[in-house]
């Protein structure tokens, strides 16, 4: 969440985005979690540091909401939906949107179906201007700083350090494992 090339990259795909709505407020989006698991990690912490990271050099008004609540309808997950930030954004005047799913890696099925289906419908029926910023995917940045980070991860172990029995109750090096 807070490596170089992942903010760098969500700053590209932002200046991306705002060189189609130069003025518009931005939206960042994760996954919704529920509250209770919010409590005990820095989820929540992570994801508005990162926003604040990647809209250091921005002048626009900015906030993170959430999508793809799931689970029981009486459990509190984290809010606000993008949906009801959307509409209170409106209710209060708001015209331009961009939308960056900060907390997904790629352009998947939730992304597409909550923002580009979801999102964008209701800022049609609003009448707000909306463009989504794409995920940082495959930009150059963040793949460079994946292969940077594999790079400084050592390996899990070294030259036999543990052992994994396997059914026949024979044991090797846990570099040998198959599954």
């Amino acid at each position: 969440w807070n490596r170089p090339g992942f903010i760098a990259a969500q700053r590209a795909r932002l200046r991306e985005a705002q060189a189609q709505l130069p003025n518009a407020t931005v939206f960042f989006t994760a996954h919704s979690i529920p509250q209770i698991m919010s409590e005990v990690a820095p989820y929540a912490a992570d994801l508005a540091s990162a926003c604040v990271m990647v809209a250091s050099d921005i002048t626009a008004k900015f906030q993170l909401a959430y999508q793809s609540r799931s689970g029981p309808p009486l459990q509190p997950w984290l809010g606000p939906d993008i949906l009801e930030a959307l509409r209170k954004f409106h209710a209060a005047g708001g015209r331009e949107a961009i939308i960056q799913p900060i907390g997904f890696l790629s352009d998947h099925m939730e992304v597409l179906f909550d923002l580009d289906v979801e999102a964008r419908a209701l800022c049609d029926q609003l009448g707000i201007k909306m463009v989504r910023a794409w995920t940082v995917g495959t930009h150059l940045l963040f793949v460079a700083e994946i292969l940077k980070l594999a790079e400084e991860t050592p390996p899990r172990c070294a030259d036999s350090c543990c052992v994994i029995a396997d059914s026949a109750r024979t044991t090797r090096p846990c570099g040998d494992a198959r599954p």
